[in-house]
């Protein structure tokens, strides 16, 4: 870290600015005290010229005449004498502030305090990642953040507020000298098993290299207690892409985005269909063996969707999910009395909702809450919970813990009964 003793300029708000200003524009154009005072009455404001004098904004000459400054006449002429004088009175007070070479930000002396002696553990020396001072172009400075730290102190000590402080604050002159700064962190193991440094002493310091990950060491750290295992792609993921290279290329080749041979075309429809041909041997060879037993096509209405999506909660063990692009609370009586046939007792069933026009409609997540009570109204479970995606979702699937899964075109939480639309 470095030390740095600055030397700031603080304009401080004068309040009497409205009142000087039309005295010194009266003095402007007078020319002499006399001739201000018969324009008076005989009267003139002593106490606001005394003032204006020791500010050195005005000079009195012997014959008493008047002579304003070059800054104020100009102010003037520019018809911002008013605003001049607000902030023409400045004040040079001094500040010591501490700024760590890590983050480059600035912090009171007291973040220097903590000692590091006599605490066990690993002890980290990160290099500096930000320029010193002596490398440093002053003009780039921030001055407000570099007196933040120490704008309260200094705002008391000029009888200001800090906010003027911050806001009309000049930095002048600055030498520093290096130190060295200790922090000491420990380890807070949480409840999901995650590890995250916190500070022993509270500091600035120690709170923005968190934030600013300034070092990677203090980065959370989680338990290594997964197997990662790697798969080969499956012959469903390799057809798919063919055939999805495929259409998207006849698809470019019709608009005009792209310039292909017939022939190149041919041979990617030729790889998709064949891709097909290999993919149903797979699904029947011992490799594949159950996969292509236990799918199956449903074509028909609402009612045929939800026989298997209820086939599919049936399976579950303790938990399953229903995502439904769409919900209607008229229809929830039919949706909780499907779910109380199927779902085994003791199973969790998350219902979601994709919501896919949210961004139109604003009032979703309190339609979504409205379907959740209506489908309890109805009798639903209370392990049953309903919530929205975080994106919006155009999916509609069913899911078990034990690896059964519907995918489907019926958004089932919003779907009418009885209804003739087909779907599959």
């Amino acid at each position: 870290v470095e030390i740095w003793e600055c030397l700031i300029s603080v304009s401080l708000e004068n309040p009497f600015a409205e009142s000087e200003a039309i005295v010194m524009e009266a003095m402007s154009m007078s020319g002499s005290l006399d001739r201000m005072s018969g324009a008076v009455g005989g009267r003139l404001p002593l106490k606001t010229i005394s003032s204006l004098v020791d500010q050195d904004l005005v000079s009195l000459s012997l014959d008493g005449s008047v002579e304003v400054c070059k800054d104020a006449e100009q102010a003037i002429q520019d018809d911002g004498l008013v605003e001049f004088l607000r902030y023409s009175e400045s004040s040079k007070v001094k500040a010591v502030v501490v700024r760590d070479l890590l983050t480059g930000r600035f912090h009171d002396l007291g973040v220097l305090e903590e000692e590091g002696k006599g605490h066990k553990g690993p002890v980290l020396n990160p290099e500096a990642q930000k320029s010193s001072r002596s490398q440093m172009d002053l003009d780039s400075v921030n001055v407000a953040e570099l007196i933040r730290p120490v704008a309260g102190r200094v705002a008391h000590e000029l009888g200001s507020s800090s906010k003027t402080v911050l806001s009309s604050s000049r930095l002048l002159k600055v030498t520093s000298r290096s130190t060295e700064a200790s922090v000491i962190y420990r380890w807070h193991r949480r409840q999901d098993g995650i590890s995250l440094p916190t500070p022993l002493q509270e500091s600035s310091l120690a709170r923005r290299i968190l934030e600013e990950g300034a070092v990677p060491e203090l980065s959370a750290q989680a338990d290594e207690d997964e197997t990662k295992r790697e798969w080969p792609a499956s012959a469903e993921l390799t057809s798919l892409e063919s055939i999805d290279v495929a259409s998207k290329m006849i698809r470019r080749v019709e608009r005009g985005h792209a310039k292909v041979s017939k022939k190149h075309l041919r041979e990617l429809v030729v790889n998709a269909a064949n891709s097909l041909d290999e993919l149903a041997e797979a699904l029947v060879t011992e490799d594949g063996i159950g996969r292509a037993r236990g799918a199956s096509v449903v074509v028909g209405t609402e009612f045929e969707q939800w026989r298997a999506v209820q086939d599919v909660l049936k399976s579950a063990k303790s938990s399953c999910v229903l995502l439904s692009a769409f919900t209607w609370k008229g229809f929830s009586d039919d949706a909780a009395s499907r779910i109380n046939e199927s779902l085994p007792e003791g199973c969790e069933l998350l219902l979601l909702s994709g919501e896919p026009d949210r961004i139109n409609e604003p009032e979703f997540a309190r339609r979504t809450e409205e379907y959740g009570r209506a489908l309890s109204d109805n009798g639903a479970p209370d392990n049953v919970r309903v919530e929205y995606t975080r994106r919006a979702c155009h999916a509609k699937f069913a899911i078990s813990d034990t690896g059964a899964v519907w995918l489907g075109s019926c958004n089932l939480l919003s779907a009418a009964p009885g209804s003739w639309v087909l779907e599959s």
